[in-house]
């Protein structure tokens, strides 16, 4: 929620309360996927996380359109022209008639230079735009956003859900010492059986994480009756993710009455804690490195035969392969992207995705952007100077808080730039309603945004 990512979060437990990290915190309103313990209250209602963007909503001051500000300045002028006029051409009438005569000239010139059909013109064109925008499927709340789209310099976006399509899609798996790329896996899609089933029991049945869904998902595609095959086997334990060793693992009774541990989590931890020899560790290390530096999500599978002692042991495990996920670029995001950056409107990324996914997303939809990436936690105790020299130099924003996307939008706007911001999440709320214009997402936007 606080993320805007789809991708779960990892918390750690602490023993000291005076030293209380990010890894630690929960936050009101999340989900917890995995995992179970005792917790302390620490803040409620205004002062949680949750509460502070509704504090930070309530604070923000709508801005006039640049419709409103040249309606204002033209209507100002005119004002000033028609004050002119109208005094000088009741002093001449004065000068040949009475004084009544000139009063009464002054008033009609004043008001013949007042231009009543401003208003009603300026309605009848923003009322056209607003009908064009429908037809492209946007609904508009407020008219004036019509012209203040038109005159946006910038276009700050999130990726999860606007760049992207918002779901996990599996893209390689490593089987058998080799790399299997999304069309090989088409190819051979039963080849892969042994590895789906082996990841079905090692993750969670009830599928919540859009890694989980995926894994359903594709063992569906393969013809694996999934709810059958889990009917077919007998959750003994469930031992849930632990930051020590970065593993998640399940004890099964199988169908042929043995005791399987079925294992999950971070590549380095079930590699080095496998049975593979040292060539083949180098081997899956080297893989995963390499999908790790497109940005894609990567998780092990392993197994172990648990029917002696019936008890999760975190070393000797078979090491059965690594599958790697991605949120994949929208249709047509792109194309956009393209004819945004030919009109000389700048993009900006800002999400609360890491480094390396913020940048491979970047490249496949061919934003420019230079190539020092900022962090969330670059952005801390900055000046306002300081964040306006980073904000104007650098185009992609990773691990990004929600008050750290309002403060970029405002930090824009103090440059002179009309700012558009698309979001899909409640993170983006504040940035949404901060900038000059806000585009939520429709169909898989949430209600605050």
């Amino acid at each position: 929620m606080l993320t805007g990512e789809s991708i779960a979060a990892t918390k750690s437990e602490i023993s000291d309360y005076t030293k209380i990290t990010e890894d630690s915190k929960l936050y009101q309103n999340t989900l917890i996927v995995q995992g179970e313990g005792y917790f302390a209250i620490t803040a409620t209602g205004t002062h949680t996380a949750y509460g502070k963007l509704g504090n930070l909503l309530e604070k923000i001051e709508q801005l006039r359109t640049p419709l409103q500000v040249n309606i204002r300045k033209l209507v100002r002028a005119l004002a000033i022209v028609a004050i002119f006029v109208s005094i000088l051409v009741g002093v001449l009438i004065t000068l040949g008639s009475d004084w009544v005569q000139g009063l009464l000239g002054a008033i009609t010139m004043f008001m013949s230079l007042i231009p009543e059909e401003f208003p009603i013109v300026f309605s009848v064109f923003l009322i056209m735009g607003v009908w064009r925008m429908t037809k492209q499927k946007a609904l508009t709340r407020e008219m004036s956003m019509v012209e203040t789209l038109g005159s946006a310099t910038v276009i700050c976006t999130d990726k999860t859900g606007t760049l992207t399509e918002g779901k996990m899609t599996l893209e390689e798996i490593y089987f058998n010492n080799t790399i299997y790329t999304l069309k090989d896996i088409k190819k051979h899609e039963t080849d892969f059986e042994h590895l789906i089933k082996t990841a079905l029991l090692s993750l969670e049945q009830v599928a919540i994480d859009p890694m989980e869904i995926e894994v359903q998902n594709f063992a569906k595609k393969i013809n694996i009756d999934v709810d059958s095959f889990f009917r077919e086997h007998t959750l003994i334990e469930d031992c849930p993710f632990e930051a020590k060793n970065k593993m998640v693992h399940h004890l099964w009774k199988t169908p042929a009455n043995s005791c399987i541990q079925y294992s999950a989590g971070a590549p380095e931890s079930i590699i080095n804690n496998s049975t593979l020899n040292e060539s083949d560790k180098k081997m899956a290390v080297t893989a995963y490195e390499s999908m790790a530096e497109k940005g894609y999500r990567v998780i092990a599978i392993a197994k172990k035969d648990c029917s002696l002692n019936k008890k999760v042991l975190v070393e000797n495990l078979e090491f059965i392969g690594l599958l790697t996920m991605s949120d994949p670029p929208r249709a047509g995001v792109k194309e956009a992207i393209d004819t945004c950056q030919k009109a000389g409107i700048r993009v900006i990324m800002i999400t609360g995705d890491n480094q390396l996914t913020a940048h491979n997303i970047a490249e496949h939809i061919g934003m420019k952007h230079n190539e020092e990436l900022i962090n969330g936690t670059d952005l801390d105790n900055l000046s306002d100077d300081a964040l306006r020299e980073v904000v104007r130099r650098h185009d992609i924003f990773s691990r990004v808080k929600p008050e750290q996307k309002f403060a970029i939008v405002q930090a824009l706007q103090s440059m002179g730039e009309i700012v558009a911001m698309t979001g899909d999440g409640v993170n983006d709320a504040p940035a949404l309603k901060k900038a000059n214009i806000g585009i939520a997402m429709g169909q898989k936007g949430t209600e605050v945004a």
